[in-house]
């Protein structure tokens, strides 16, 4: 059975992080609410665990054939190289993180230019 092509996008807190999945189409096929993201806070043991399973529930959610984390403690670089070596384990390819502030801006855009429904 063929996975669904999916796009997914993680919002990574420092309390709280949202993952949500959508097919091409941009419809929504699944959303998940996990504890917080921040390395800085957590610690790189639970910074794993999270990635893992954040990583487990997209491969068996679909096909990610892309994928933006914006996230709280960017500045550290070692969030980068953890997220690299999780989304090489995961087989995702594409994949970028950037900011929360970013995604922040975006979201404005999107829901000013191009409304979506997103649930969660």
């Amino acid at each position: 059975m063929q996975k669904v092509k999916m796009i997914a996008g993680i919002d990574g807190g420092g309390t709280k992080t949202r993952v949500l999945c959508c097919d091409l189409q941009g419809r929504q096929i699944a959303a998940r609410e996990y504890g917080p993201f921040n390395l800085n806070s957590i610690g790189e043991e639970a910074f794993c665990n999270l990635i893992t399973e954040i990583t487990t529930f997209l491969k068996a959610t679909g096909d990610c054939t892309a994928l933006c984390i914006g996230a709280a403690g960017v500045s550290n670089p070692r969030m980068g190289e953890l997220i690299a070596q999780a989304m090489e384990t995961a087989g995702i390819t594409r994949w970028k993180l950037v900011g929360d502030q970013e995604i922040a801006l975006w979201a404005v855009v999107f829901l000013i230019f191009i409304p979506i429904k997103i649930s969660l």
